[in-house]
């Protein structure tokens, strides 16, 4: 799992989700999240997701940021994060799905606390 600087344009985002924001928006983008097939299955992936999240809200606090992006490989990654509250972007950016960093420190705060 790697950690990036990333940026996310407004005009790619849903109305819903990009009122006010501005043209460019900073972000950070989780990449090589995977677990290997013979792992899968095992509440892994989750458990990585849920570091990649911690440490991408921390790093939204320092450089700033609002988003947190993945680019999913397949219908199936998709799926997954879809499964944690990312939303996917329109086509033609349909492999990429985002969620706001407040959002996910939330989703953590409620998964630290048993619920």
């Amino acid at each position: 799992m790697s950690l990036a600087p990333d940026k996310i344009r407004r005009a790619d985002l849903p109305r819903s989700i990009g009122r006010g924001d501005p043209d460019e928006i900073p972000a950070i983008l989780i990449g090589k999240l995977a677990v290997h097939d013979v792992l899968q299955g095992q509440g892994l992936g989750r458990q990585l997701l849920v570091d990649a999240l911690s440490r991408a809200v921390s790093a939204v606090e320092v450089v700033s940021g609002r988003y947190i992006v993945a680019e999913a490989i397949d219908e199936r990654a998709v799926a997954f994060y879809r499964g944690y509250g990312f939303r996917q972007l329109p086509p033609p950016s349909a492999m990429r799905l985002i969620v706001k960093s407040s959002d996910a420190s939330a989703s953590i705060a409620r998964s630290q606390a048993g619920g």
